[in-house]
């Protein structure tokens, strides 16, 4: 994964109902309790980073495997060279 080619895809909501509803029960499925607020990128077909916030504060970014129903924490190198949300 190239954060260089994912820079370069705008942050969105997730803009279809089964779009939200899949990745909205991958969190709530996988104990995520940092993400009331998020945004998404998807770099290939049912694969996304998302970034989650709560409360306004730090963002917190995942890697989403809506195939596989998989979800985890990014390394912080990769996190480093992300551009969050605006």
């Amino acid at each position: 994964m190239k954060t260089e080619k994912i820079n370069q895809i705008d942050w969105r909501n997730p803009q279809n109902g089964e779009e939200r509803i899949l990745i909205t029960r991958l969190i709530i499925n996988s104990q995520i309790k940092v993400c009331s607020q998020f945004h998404i990128k998807e770099f290939e077909k049912n694969k996304y980073i998302m970034a989650c916030n709560h409360n306004n504060q730090i963002w917190i970014y995942f890697k989403i495997d809506l195939l596989n129903h998989k979800i985890t924490k990014l390394d912080s190198k990769l996190i480093s060279k992300l551009n969050p949300p605006r």
